[in-house]
């Protein structure tokens, strides 16, 4: 055996990635149903909002099309207003995004989550609400979006949005995004009524929540996980670290490892990333999954169970180190989609090591083959993190997973069993 270098996975798994992607626009498209926020039941997503936002000067949605930017056609929003900075309309089949352009949306609450996360897009100035909390407001990054009940005490209840008191300090302020009520309103939200009950899309500053601790302004206040503004000022600093990281393991300069703490201790120095976000990071259920799945990996190979099944795998495939692939990739199907990935490898290395050893092959196929398998968790929602990040905004099932994983992941072990000996002779 050897080491396995950085663009070894790659000589069998960027062909196999083409592949999948083709597989999935010409005909997986017609395998998922298609459920926007109408397919989603109850709560939230039943909620609808006017909100108005504007073309950040510096972003990059100037000069570009509604189309190109995305708002042409959306499930979850729609454009119903675009002007200029001067309030005259813009012709959505020829113009062009400019700086400061205002643009008002119909939008379910995911659909303002996405609008008011989108590289480019910023909340109008104008559109302010007064804030408890006087101190000045941190870099933008930090803030969150939430919802939030108009109380009865709350200074801008009575008044339309345009004469609502705020102070001179815009930093203090909290910003409207959007409003909504029984429906979203018609108007623009300069002329809305704010009135007690109105539930409204705020964009608040970490203080916000121990300003607004005993509710006296706003009720009912929830902030919307998962929902973040990308910090974009050091993103090319960032990029650059992260593309040093890479070649320096590519090329067998340092390891992966001490390439990534390197990288790492980069981009805490130069302020890439904070050390609360890097902290925040840490996922201890993983690291405990993986602490347990290598445990469970000497259990196995300790006690001869691992010698055991790759023996038994190994009498069913034969003398056919294809057919050995194949029940190692099936194997960590199996097992990538009823544990995680990490633990699934873990698990089938010291299976397909054995296997390999039975047959006096070259393990090098078996190990691309494990590393692909271990990857290719389509079949169950739970599989892997990706998954279940769409499962729920797609409205998505258990059915529909299986519907288009069980044919994309045989392809896939097709591809992986066929090329990994081409490429890694036996």
């Amino acid at each position: 055996m050897r080491n396995v270098s950085f663009f070894d996975p790659a000589f069998v798994g960027v062909p196999a990635a083409v592949v999948g992607l083709l597989f999935i626009v010409l005909v997986g498209t017609r395998l998922l149903p298609s459920r926007g926020a109408e397919g989603r039941d109850g709560g939230a997503y039943s909620r609808v909002y006017r909100l108005e936002l504007e073309i950040a000067p510096d972003g990059p949605l100037v000069g570009k099309d509604i189309e190109v930017a995305g708002f042409a056609t959306a499930s979850d929003f729609e454009l119903v207003s675009w002007q200029r900075t001067d309030g005259s309309n813009v012709e959505r089949a020829s113009g062009v995004l400019q700086a400061r352009d205002r643009l008002a949306f119909v939008a379910a609450t995911d659909g303002v989550a996405g609008l008011w996360s989108k590289a480019g897009l910023v909340p109008r100035c104008e559109l302010r609400f007064p804030s408890l909390d006087r101190t000045a407001a941190a870099e933008r990054f930090n803030d969150s979006l939430v919802e939030s009940v108009i109380a009865k005490a709350n200074p801008a209840a009575g008044r339309l949005v345009r004469d609502i008191p705020v102070e001179d300090s815009f930093e203090a302020d909290i910003q409207l995004v959007g409003v909504s009520r029984d429906s979203a309103p018609t108007g623009a939200l300069d002329e809305v009524e704010i009135r007690p009950g109105d539930v409204v899309a705020l964009e608040v500053a970490p203080a916000f929540f121990f300003a607004e601790r005993r509710q006296e302004q706003f009720s009912l206040t929830k902030r919307l996980p998962g929902v973040a503004l990308a910090r974009t000022k050091r993103a090319t600093l960032a990029l650059a670290i992260t593309g040093a990281m890479v070649l320096l393991a590519a090329f067998g300069i340092m390891s992966m490892l001490n390439a990534a703490l390197l990288a790492v201790a980069a981009m805490l120095i130069t302020g890439c990333i904070t050390y609360r976000a890097a902290l925040k990071s840490v996922e201890l259920e993983t690291l405990l999954v993986l602490a347990s799945a290598i445990g469970l990996e000497a259990a196995i190979t300790a006690s001869g169970l691992s010698q055991a099944i790759g023996a038994f795998m190994a009498h069913l495939a034969g003398d056919s180190p294809y057919v050995a692939l194949a029940v190692v990739f099936l194997g960590a199907i199996v097992m990538t989609n009823l544990i995680t990935n990490s633990a699934a490898a873990a698990f089938m290395f010291p299976i397909a090591l054995a296997v390999a050893t039975t047959l006096q092959v070259n393990f090098m196929p078996f190990v691309i083959v494990l590393m692909l398998g271990t990857s290719y968790a389509f079949i169950n929602p739970a599989g892997y993190q990706t998954n279940l990040m769409v499962y729920v905004p797609g409205g998505y099932t258990f059915g529909d997973f299986a519907r288009i994983g069980i044919p994309l992941t045989v392809l896939m072990g097709v591809i992986a069993v066929l090329l990994a000996p081409l490429v890694f002779a036996f």
